[in-house]
């Protein structure tokens, strides 16, 4: 079964259950993710505290977070405050302008 069939799978809630996702990208990415996603109040309204989206970032993404306000506070005094986000809307801005093309991991180096 392709990736794209899978929302409309009967079995969906197993076959997601089963699926492993290792977040491979810097761990600060992954930090100023869950901040930006938190500040929008994504989660439940914005009524779930960032600890508790933290602990679900380390359980789906299988990393370790347990630094995380220290690693923030540490990016909130880099020159470049935000590049995972910037390079989100670049990407997305990308494959909107090129739906068809193949997509590779974008270089973080």
């Amino acid at each position: 079964m392709s990736e794209q069939n899978i929302t409309s799978c009967p079995f969906r809630k197993q076959a997601l259950s089963k699926t492993v996702l290792k977040w491979t990208s810097p761990k600060t990415y992954l930090i100023e993710l869950m901040y930006g996603l938190d500040a929008a109040g994504s989660f439940n309204s914005g009524s779930v505290s960032l600890n508790r989206i933290a602990i679900y970032f380390e359980e789906v993404f299988n990393i370790d977070l347990s630094h995380f306000a220290r690693d923030f506070y540490e990016m909130r005094i880099r020159n470049d405050r935000t590049p995972f986000i910037d390079i989100l809307r670049k990407q997305v801005m990308n494959r909107m302008d090129n739906p068809k093309k193949s997509y590779k991991p974008y270089d973080t180096g």
